[in-house]
């Protein structure tokens, strides 16, 4: 009895449905339904704002439905937002004074934001380049193509624009030089550095070094060939000096002086013809620069012994040479 019972009930529940959906149709065009349904409508919106609470609940009620069946349906989510977000972009393409208005307002809001609050950037900008840094350790071979592509880049601008070359070379070294001036133990470790390098590398290469010196001593010695004033002025410069070194260190000179003096005497006494000769046609001219010397009182130890060397050699004596030299010679 039971169970004929329930399979009346449910029988009569489809009939009902099956009568209400067929006549629903109806019922929405008919204007007593929408009479009906405006006077309802109005009556629960008046009720509803004479009790905000109500309607506070209703929404939470609603809302909270509708959360709970989007979390149980993530992919209704996408679908929704991707619907909207799809509409949206449609409106703002067809709309470019909107969607710039719409940039400069974010913008606008969003530099504000960041120069209220300065930390915020640092840490947007460590995140930023700490993520890029971490993609670029990972894929090397996209930093290789990265650099390549700018380094083409900036060179065929710079090939094109030999101004800026120019410019960005004075600028550059303008600034290295400022720094090198207020550092100048930096240039001193600099240059040791580097020519560190440098006679590290021809002491490795014998060959390249040997050419450097042959190419540096040949320029140098076409250069003397050309300008012998040059070699002039430099021979009398190193041998005054060496002459004024010698006179200020004597005894630098006496072991020279004896070497030479023991090797003459030992040719002079294994050629007695050579020492008569040349005491006989010597003698007259060596007399008399020896009274004039001692005249003028400034006869010394390295005069007399340059006497002595330069009379054996035939040399007319310093003093002499300078005197001849300074004379003006005939027609002159």
């Amino acid at each position: 009895m039971r169970s004929w019972l329930t399979w009346t009930a449910t029988r009569l529940s489809a009939l009902i449905r099956r009568a209400i959906e067929d006549i629903l149709p109806e019922l929405a065009n008919h204007p007593a339904v929408q009479n009906l349904v405006q006077q309802q409508a109005g009556e629960y919106l008046a009720f509803l704002l004479t009790e905000p609470d109500q309607v506070q609940d209703l929404i939470r009620s609603q809302a909270n439905s509708y959360l709970t069946y989007l979390q149980d349906n993530p992919d209704q989510v996408q679908d929704l937002i991707r619907d909207q977000v799809g509409l949206y972009l449609d409106y703002l393409m067809h709309a470019p004074d909107l969607l710039q208005d719409l940039i400069r307002a974010q913008a606008g809001d969003y530099l504000t934001y960041l120069q209220d609050n300065p930390e915020q950037v640092q840490i947007l900008i460590r995140d930023q380049a700490g993520g890029y840094l971490t993609y670029l350790h990972e894929n090397p071979e996209q930093v290789q193509g990265l650099i390549r592509g700018q380094a083409g880049d900036y060179l065929a601008y710079l090939q094109a624009n030999p101004n800026q070359v120019q410019g960005l070379i004075r600028g550059q070294a303008s600034e290295y030089l400022a720094y090198l001036q207020e550092d100048p133990d930096q240039v001193q470790a600099l240059v040791r550095q580097q020519v560190s390098l440098f006679l590290d590398y021809l002491f490795g290469n014998s060959a390249q070094m040997q050419a450097l010196i042959r190419s540096q001593a040949g320029e140098y010695l076409a250069y003397l060939h050309d300008n012998p004033a040059e070699v002039d002025a430099l021979v009398e410069q190193v041998a005054g000096n060496y002459l004024a070194y010698l006179q200020a260190h004597p005894d630098a000179l006496d072991p020279f002086v004896q070497t030479q003096t023991h090797r003459i005497l030992d040719h002079l006494s294994e050629n007695p013809a050579q020492v008569q000769s040349l005491v006989q046609g010597q003698s007259i001219s060596m007399a008399t620069e020896m009274r004039d010397e001692v005249r003028s009182g400034t006869v010394t130890a390295d005069t007399a012994v340059e006497m002595i060397v330069r009379s054996l050699f035939r040399r007319p004596t310093l003093a002499i040479a300078r005197t001849s030299r300074q004379r003006p010679g005939p027609g002159r």
